[in-house]
């Protein structure tokens, strides 16, 4: 079933970054908004005086798709972590996104080793958008991909859902600073 204009704006992408990885990630999420797609980021959304995990954990929920930007700076964030783990323990579609030229099995893990984003996203095929290192067909092709993907999901099945292991505890955080009636 093809997906209408109106369909595909609804689509709401929760895009998660490391602010250090701003300038790659602005530009793909200005590319899926000219094709449509409705993308909640941060720096547009939060303001003076939000509480910031509730804020995250509402856009989270009421998004179709989380969207991470992996790089060696994503890995090394620990708000990245929670906000992948909470989308991961509330089964959202998680569509990962790698920015920069990096070695997913080696450059994914945090280093102080705590938080392995290799492992989180290894049953999941994700995208490489790399604005520096590839030819402009290379980034045009991976960024109609990216997009191909969003408005045309496959079905996740519940093997991969159950493969990956959210550090629950900190994703309870996020939902006890959620709790009703402090959105």
């Amino acid at each position: 079933m093809d997906t209408t204009d109106s369909q595909k704006k609804n689509q709401r992408v929760f895009i998660s970054y490391s602010w250090s990885d701003k300038a790659d990630v602005r530009y793909v999420k200005e590319f899926l908004e000219s094709k449509n797609i409705s993308c909640w980021i941060d720096e547009e959304k939060i303001y003076v005086g939000d509480e910031l995990h509730p804020v995250i954990a509402k856009a989270i929920m009421s998004s179709e798709m989380f969207m991470p930007f992996l790089s060696k700076n994503y890995a090394n964030s620990y708000n990245c972590y929670l906000e992948f783990n909470y989308a991961h323990l509330h089964q959202k579609t998680i569509k990962p996104v790698i920015i920069k030229d990096i070695d997913p099995k080696k450059d994914l893990i945090s280093s102080d080793g705590k938080r392995d984003f290799y492992f989180l996203i290894s049953t999941k095929v994700y995208t490489k958008i790399l604005r520096q290192k590839q030819t402009d067909d290379e980034f045009k092709k991976n960024l109609e991909k990216l997009y191909e993907s969003i408005v045309k999901p496959k079905p996740e099945t519940k093997s991969s859902q159950q493969q990956l292991s959210p550090a629950k505890d900190e994703v309870d955080k996020m939902d006890t600073e959620t709790a009703p009636g402090k959105l």
